[in-house]
């Protein structure tokens, strides 16, 4: 979150500088563009920021760039995870023939990654199993 606000003022800052430099040319629609690439860069930057994986005993909601998705547990049929074959996260095998990508779990991570994906798969079997009800 600090650096998307930082990248807004930066560029509000800069568009400012430049009306103090006597910039020649469309001053109006320079300060506009640049305060928007500011905006639209910020932006990204924030939803980057937001990628996560939440855990109900519900469902699995996935946060990625530009979308947020919930899975019940039953949905998801298989896990795949495979950093050195060029995975860069984790993929989820759904029951209606898609994949979704869990963006929260990177390759980059390295052994924590590998440790959030076992954690995962654990959560699956754990929620998705039928309840045996008692005698």
């Amino acid at each position: 979150m600090f650096l998307a606000i930082t990248i807004v003022v930066s560029f509000a800052l800069l568009s400012w500088g430049l009306t103090q430099l006597h910039w020649t040319g469309w001053k109006t629609r320079d300060i506009v563009w640049m305060n928007a690439l500011g905006v639209l860069f910020g932006a990204l930057v924030w939803r980057i920021g937001a990628i996560a994986a939440f855990v109900t005993e519900e469902a699995l909601i996935v946060r990625n760039i530009f979308s947020t998705t919930k899975v019940e547990w039953t949905r998801i049929l298989a896990i795949s995870f495979h950093p050195r074959g060029g995975d860069s996260w984790v993929t989820l095998d759904l029951s209606d023939g898609s994949t979704l990508s869990v963006m929260a779990i990177q390759s980059a991570d390295g052994d924590r990654a590998r440790y959030a994906c076992e954690r995962l798969r654990r959560l699956v079997d754990t929620y998705s199993s039928p309840d045996v009800p008692d005698n």
